[in-house]
């Protein structure tokens, strides 16, 4: 099913396909790139959903303007991430094809105050409730929201982009380098969310597929090693290189070692990507095993537990 979205198979989608299209939000991108492989009575369906998502995002990309703007005026540094960064710097999608329910800005903490103000002068609301419900692995960002016109707009304020991490002070964030903005693809996808949104593997292919000759592959391993990404990185450009879906020069199969296979490799299809719940107990495997330490594994394991049970008790 990826090769056809890929445009690599030009076979027609089955039912089950279609199913999974839209268990991963894909309509858009299919709509968008593949529309040609899904029969004619579905093509209204699709449309509508593209149009959609095209009002949001829209709506999105016009609020990133005014933010950009605001913190321009005011000197917060800041560095767009995943989905408006996909957008508007990168120019991977268009308008509408890729869904998106927020707007993720990585900022100084010692900014945040100025943040804050600057974001209440444009209409948008603290969100306390996510500050309660975090735990130690997702508790370094904060949520703003403003309806206009009936859209939620959502803002997502993040002072680090991985568990463990240290915060980013302001000459790191204005040197957010496109390595950087790779290996954070590559995190949300593998170490945050163990695969299980599809759309998430697109972006880094896309990305990959458009930027890999401007990717310094010596910058890209240390970066990846230093914020404990590493394997999350590995992990897509394993499974791109496996699957043929592009071609590598030799120096990435080297420097990455993509011509060995480890058990997380082996457990890695396209049937798991589709749906990783299936089989739970592989899930929870490949949760482990895709962090770059076990001290790591073990640590947010335990943290993972201790907020489920803070939660259960106290809803």
């Amino acid at each position: 099913m990826i090769e056809k979205i890929l445009g690599i198979s030009r076979v027609p989608f089955t039912s089950l396909e279609l199913k999974f299209i839209e268990n991963h939000n894909l309509f858009s991108l299919i709509f968008y790139r593949r529309k040609d492989l899904v029969s004619k009575n579905l093509h209204q369906k699709y449309e509508e959903k593209f149009k959609r998502n095209w009002i949001h995002t829209q709506s999105l990309s016009q609020a990133f303007e005014e933010i950009e703007s605001s913190f321009k005026k005011l000197g917060i540094t800041y560095a767009p991430l995943k989905g408006i960064s996909l957008i508007t710097d990168y120019k991977i999608y268009t308008l509408g094809e890729r869904p998106m329910c927020d707007i993720d800005l990585l900022v100084s903490n010692v900014e945040s105050e100025k943040t804050q103000n600057a974001l209440e002068k444009l209409g948008y609301s603290k969100n306390t409730q996510v500050e309660k419900d975090s735990w130690e692995a997702n508790n370094f960002k904060e949520i703003y929201t403003k309806n206009t016109s009936g859209i939620e707009l959502v803002i997502e304020v993040h002072y680090k982009l991985f568990y463990l991490e240290n915060v980013y002070d302001e000459s790191r964030i204005q040197n957010f380098s496109i390595e950087d903005f790779f290996i954070h693809l590559c995190g949300h996808y593998v170490f945050q969310h163990t695969m299980s949104q599809l759309t998430w593997f697109f972006d880094c292919f896309y990305f990959l597929k458009s930027y890999k000759e401007s990717l310094n592959l010596k910058k890209l391993k240390e970066k990846a090693i230093l914020s404990g990404q590493y394997k999350s990185v590995r992990t897509i450009l394993k499974y791109i290189y496996d699957y043929k879906l592009l071609t590598f020069p030799q120096e990435i199969v080297q420097e990455f070692k993509l011509n060995e296979t480890t058990l997380l490799d082996s457990l890695i299809n396209e049937d798991y990507l589709l749906e990783p719940y299936q089989d739970y107990f592989k899930y929870q495997v490949i949760k482990f095993l895709c962090k770059d330490k076990l001290s790591t594994s073990f640590s947010y394991l335990f943290g993972w537990f201790q907020s489920k049970i803070k939660n259960s008790y106290s809803n």
